[in-house]
């Protein structure tokens, strides 16, 4: 029933994660915050500058400086895409159940789709470009080609970019570690490849890394 990569095996990922995002999804709508970002702009909060305008939020991704004066509740995930024109990072679900928008915020794995610009002044953004360093693969990314987990590829940067975090966390992760801690959806259910990939990876990471 078990096969490698077989129907059922992938059947019964996607049973169990589709039921833990409804239940993420109810405590959410419960409390109202999504992985520790509001979904809506905290009470209180001002966003205008002494001359009544909307204020100037800077940040820099990938090392490059931004500024934006746009709606303050505008997610992150569409000025990456839109405004620094950085399209690795994903659209996935909009309520940060996915992970495919997954990039690094402060040094932080966190789901872009929820994250308005409002929370990101003054902060550093790490997207999947930022990886790869001159023509050299992060050992994540090594891992992930050397078990050709990608199927559809369309959540995989999204993937990498919260497994690189993962494993600073853990790095001699378990199975149990993976399943508790690793949280992305993949549509095309690559999740054995997947863990495999993540082992290695941390092998990798023993060794030096990149």
């Amino acid at each position: 029933m078990f096969q490698y990569n077989g129907y059922w095996a992938t059947a019964l990922f996607e049973t169990h994660l589709i039921l833990t995002v409804i239940t993420s999804a109810f405590w959410e709508a419960l409390l109202g915050t999504a992985h520790g970002h509001p979904l809506k702009k905290p009470e209180g909060a001002h966003y205008q500058n002494q001359k009544g305008g909307v204020r100037m939020i800077n940040l820099s991704i990938n090392g490059k400086s931004y500024s934006y004066n746009g709606d303050e509740d505008m997610p992150l995930l569409w000025f990456i895409r839109e405004n620094a024109k950085l399209t690795g990072t994903k659209y996935g679900c909009g309520i940060a159940q996915c992970g495919a928008c997954t990039v690094h915020l402060n040094g932080e794995a966190v789901r872009s789709c929820v994250v308005p610009m409002v929370d990101v002044a003054d902060a550093n953004v790490e997207t999947i470009e930022n990886l790869i360093k001159g023509e050299t693969l992060h050992f994540v990314q090594r891992a992930w080609i050397e078990q050709d987990v990608p199927q559809c590829g369309y959540c995989q940067s999204g993937q990498i970019m919260a497994v690189v975090k993962f494993l600073e966390q853990f790095p001699n992760p378990t199975d149990k570690d993976i399943d508790n801690h690793h949280t992305n959806i993949c549509r095309c259910g690559s999740y054995i490849e997947m863990r495999k990939a993540i082992h290695l990876a941390a092998t990798f990471q023993k060794e030096g890394g990149q």
